[in-house]
């Protein structure tokens, strides 16, 4: 089926089940290749002393507007929060196991 339109990019209007309805899709391509760098960068991820900073993890974006919808802010929530949320939807291969990350 053809989408009616789009609100934005990767986000269609479809017509909905019955008659008046609407059907948002909202859609990310998370291509093979980004997946493949994001596993070796997970590997090598270390503390930098440089800037006392540790990558926890890379959330597409997908996933932070439907928890934003949902009612949890990944940008001020508790850290150990998001990291429940990861795990509940599934997503952990987006966290960094490497060290003491989480």
């Amino acid at each position: 089926m053809e989408p009616m339109g789009y609100l934005s990019p990767g986000v269609a209007v479809y017509p909905g089940a019955t008659d008046g309805d609407l059907l948002v899709v909202e859609q990310q391509e998370i291509p093979t290749d980004w997946v493949r760098e994001w596993r070796r960068q997970n590997e090598r991820s270390r503390f930098d002393r440089r800037t006392e900073t540790r990558r926890v993890g890379t959330i597409p974006m997908i996933f932070v507007s439907k928890w934003m919808r949902e009612g949890l802010n990944v940008f001020t929530a508790p850290m150990k929060d998001i990291v429940k949320k990861v795990y509940e939807e599934g997503l952990d291969d987006f966290l960094v196991k490497n060290g003491r990350s989480i």
